[in-house]
């Protein structure tokens, strides 16, 4: 698992009005939950070859409630060690908030190559059904 504030998608969701961040244990730690469900936002970080920038690309311009439509087309896409893109994702602990962005890997780190997109709803369970 991957430490959210440490990813580069951190600023949009420190802005995102649904989202709370709260410290603990004596500052150290911080938790992020998304505020409708009360639910823990859990940060990964997966890495990915070039054949499936294709399959990324369309869940992230996917339109809002059309997300269960794009997986039905594509198969599980599955994670390959050392890969060039790397898919940010942020998810509740029940799927129902995720936020994702793709990186790619250049100049000795990942920069983003799309927008921070958002879901919820059955969008989420959509989402995680085909990357987890």
């Amino acid at each position: 698992m991957a430490n959210i504030k440490n990813m580069k998608m951190a600023e949009a969701l420190l802005a995102n009005e649904k989202i709370e961040f709260s410290k603990s244990f004596f500052g150290l730690c911080t938790t992020a939950t998304y505020k409708p469900t009360g639910t823990r936002i859990r940060g990964y970080q997966n890495e990915y070859s070039l054949d499936v920038t294709w399959a990324i690309k369309s869940i992230i311009g996917a339109t809002p409630g059309k997300l269960g439509e794009e997986t039905a087309k594509t198969s599980a896409i599955t994670p390959s060690p050392n890969g060039p893109i790397r898919l940010d994702i942020c998810m509740t602990d029940d799927q129902s908030f995720a936020a994702i962005q793709m990186l790619r890997f250049e100049d000795f780190d990942y920069q983003p190559t799309s927008e921070v997109r958002t879901f919820e709803g059955e969008d989420v369970k959509a989402l995680a059904k085909i990357l987890f």
